[in-house]
């Protein structure tokens, strides 16, 4: 809490962890297939939101028209002083995961479609 000198970030992270189990869990009566595919999102997304941070913390990133008066909301954190960062790791993250899910959603029906026609 030393480098937020808050405690909201951990209870809002706990609270999207807890969130992200619950739904696996809640899901335990459904098929196996449906299971895995699942799991498989969750641990892609937790895959592309590290690759992600990393990326835009390291490659450069164009400013998108932001200023360079650095965000101070939670002390001198690096990423605060880029907030250029941050919306492009919000865009691709968010952006990236709709596809995953919308390709995911489209393959199954795919799939059903061709159960059902034989």
């Amino acid at each position: 809490m030393h480098m937020f000198e808050a405690w909201w970030p951990a209870v809002a992270f706990g609270w999207l962890c807890l969130g992200k189990a619950a739904s696996l869990w809640r899901r335990s009566e459904a098929p196996a297939e449906e299971q895995a595919g699942t799991k498989f999102l969750w641990a892609l997304s937790a895959l592309l939101y590290v690759t992600l941070i990393v990326i835009t913390a390291m490659a450069p990133m164009p400013r998108f028209g932001i200023a360079d008066a650095p965000i101070q909301l939670f002390g001198s954190v690096n990423g605060w002083e880029n907030p250029h960062r941050f919306v492009a790791f919000g865009f691709l993250y968010f952006s990236l995961l709709a596809t995953l899910k919308w390709v995911d959603a489209w393959l199954r029906d795919r799939e059903l479609d061709r159960l059902r026609t034989g």
